[in-house]
């Protein structure tokens, strides 16, 4: 599949990052046959990565849009690429042949902006911690969504809501935005849930181990450790929001 290549200019949230990328065009009618070599993925969604070449063989991995492969052998419709170290197979509908130089440039752009999205993402967590923080000492009130009282979930919808993100008003909602997170990848910002078989609070990770909350009645917001009693013992699980 023959692809028509263009300079293209990233921008990241408000800040204007410019990058150098490569960007697949279209592919044209008569497309050339893809041949060994660097190639670029160009697909609407995903390109499936099968452990044989063949619709039969096992999924084991995706690529998407500006992926950039190197192919070893083409077979019957069927490139061999190197996925990780290992030889396995993708069809050569959705590849077209680049030169080793574009395939660097992209590369290396791909890895710039990787980095500073990175770190747009951990600042956006930052900031989120910030807000919260601002809020030590405010108690705790069943309802409560103002700096007059909150309770658990009322501060974390109100901290992202002044970063400009809504969230649902209460605790169990809210874990079925963003991602899922272990809680050994946890970052400044996420979402840290408890309870023992359903969901009964929440607070904002700060980092070090230590999350945000307005705990229970008779209570403030405080920051507490992730590792004492009830909290360590019901630890039900983290949402990314931001990143």
């Amino acid at each position: 599949m023959k692809n028509i290549f263009k300079l293209c200019t990233s921008v990241l949230f408000s800040a204007v990052i410019s990058v150098s990328c490569l960007a697949a065009a279209s592919a044209e009618e008569n497309a050339a046959p893809v041949e060994t070599g660097y190639a670029l993925v160009s697909v609407d969604s995903y390109l499936n990565v099968r452990s044989q070449p063949n619709m039969d063989g096992d999924v084991v991995g995706k690529l998407v849009e500006n992926d950039v492969v190197y192919i070893t052998a083409v077979s019957n419709g069927w490139c061999t690429i190197d996925y990780g170290g290992t030889p396995l197979y993708i069809s050569d509908d959705y590849v077209g042949n680049i030169t080793a130089q574009e395939a660097s440039e992209l590369i290396s752009a791909q890895a710039e902006l990787a980095a500073k999205a990175a770190t747009v993402s951990a600042s956006a967590g930052q900031a989120i911690v910030n807000t919260a923080k601002q809020y030590i000492g405010v108690p705790y009130v069943y309802g409560g969504r103002s700096p007059k009282g909150f309770d658990c979930s009322g501060l974390t919808s109100y901290v992202y809501e002044l970063n400009g993100i809504t969230l649902p008003r209460s605790a169990t909602p809210q874990y079925a935005m963003g991602t899922k997170v272990s809680k050994s990848e946890l970052q400044p910002g996420d979402l840290v849930f408890f309870g023992s078989g359903h969901i009964e609070h929440v607070g904002i990770y700060v980092g070090d181990g230590n999350f945000i909350h307005s705990p229970r009645p008779g209570k403030s917001v405080q920051i507490e450790t992730l590792m004492s009693g009830y909290y360590s013992r019901n630890y039900y699980g983290a949402r990314r929001i931001v990143g």
